[in-house]
């Protein structure tokens, strides 16, 4: 659980919340992971450029070709893998190398409809609703609203790649204040396989498949990132079907 400060500091603007101990990353983890950000930081930046380029020519190739030129498939896979290589070693890029926090007064139910809105042509294609279950208009965190924005979207992601078939993804976000809690609640569940629950947490470790759900990186950088802004964030199984990743994010 999110614990309460006895005497917060101004310089933190009353951030009352802390995450729980063994969510905090160890002084030894920060620095081992530091070197390997010196080691691979340029060898990313080398691998960067090049990519960059192949991916522009293919798109360019592929814009030009008839519609019926039998070679399309071929350059549209030569895209799509192209664009899936440059997003892991964005995301390696970004373990190694996370963004500095800029926390203040955000919108999460903005957020939230934002990403919904940008996945929704990836959804319709995979027979996927959406549904954002959300009583108020809007719900205040204290929280960078561009790293909030990309833990959002890479959570709604993975869930979606969890059911290629077809089903349903959910969201919703409340607040929650009692005398020895105050902090907003911000939930997703789909309705793909379920994860054995000695596992549930291996679902935030990096390129971890567990029945049918690949978790690549995204999870690993959503719960770093959320973490990061003095958050946490758990997984459970829906029952028979389906899997919830509910996060608590401090109040302003």
């Amino acid at each position: 659980m999110l614990t309460r400060h006895t005497n917060p500091s101004n310089a933190y603007r009353n951030r009352l919340w802390q995450p729980r101990a063994d969510a905090v990353t160890a002084p030894r983890s920060t620095r081992d992971l530091a070197a390997v950000g010196r080691l691979i930081g340029p060898m990313i930046k080398e691998i960067r450029a090049p990519l960059g380029n192949l991916l522009a020519a293919t798109e360019m190739l592929h814009e030009g070709m008839p519609e019926d030129d039998p070679a399309g498939g071929f350059v549209r896979l030569m895209v799509r893998e192209s664009e899936r290589i440059d997003e892991i070693v964005k995301d390696i890029s970004a373990m190694v190398s996370p963004a500095d926090i800029h926390s203040a007064a955000v919108d999460a139910v903005r957020l939230m409809n934002d990403v919904f809105s940008a996945v929704e042509p990836m959804a319709t294609r995979q027979c996927i609703g959406t549904h954002s279950n959300v009583a108020a208009a809007s719900l205040c965190v204290w929280a960078d609203a561009d790293a909030l924005r990309t833990a959002f979207d890479k959570i709604t992601r993975y869930m979606m790649e969890c059911m290629p078939f077809g089903g349903t993804l959910s969201a919703w976000a409340t607040s929650v204040e009692t005398p020895d809690t105050r902090h907003a609640c911000i939930g997703f569940s789909d309705t793909g396989p379920t994860v054995p629950d000695t596992l549930l947490n291996r679902i935030f470790e990096p390129f971890v498949v567990i029945k049918g759900r690949r978790s690549g990186m995204g999870l690993a950088i959503s719960r770093m990132t959320i973490e990061q802004m003095g958050g946490e964030i758990m997984a459970r199984n829906n029952g028979e079907r389906g899997l919830t990743l509910e996060m608590q994010l401090p109040l302003p």
